[in-house]
């Protein structure tokens, strides 16, 4: 399981990212949102796609408009230890190498990159 804290590099449709675990929750602790979906429907829903569980992770993004900047982005893991963003698209996560805690860990497939 991803702890908050680890780098890990996230890759998907658009690339590979290097990003901060921000917070990680499994789907029987997540929190009810003010104006957000009824949190019992949106765990059945979870239970049913075999969600076991879901992280909330930052990188540094650069935009010729805004410059350099901090995107958030949500990701789920299943129960298969495929990793999905909130589109429903694959991703893929590692945990950086000499990162504080399970140096070991890798979900899905692939290495990461040789350069940050």
């Amino acid at each position: 399981m991803l702890k908050r804290g680890q780098i890990v590099y996230v890759t998907g449709k658009a690339g590979t990212v290097k990003a901060e675990v921000v917070h990680v929750e499994i789907p029987d602790r997540l929190p009810s949102i003010n104006g957000a979906a009824e949190l019992s429907r949106v765990k059945t829903i979870m239970a049913e796609w075999g969600i076991v569980q879901v992280a909330l992770l930052m990188h540094d993004h650069r935009t010729p408009a805004r410059g350099k900047h901090q995107v958030t982005f949500g990701a789920l893991e299943n129960s298969a230890g495929e990793w999905r963003d909130l589109k429903g698209q694959r991703l893929t996560i590692v945990l950086k190498r000499g990162d504080e805690c399970d140096d070991d860990y890798s979900s899905s497939s692939g290495s990461p990159p040789r350069s940050e």
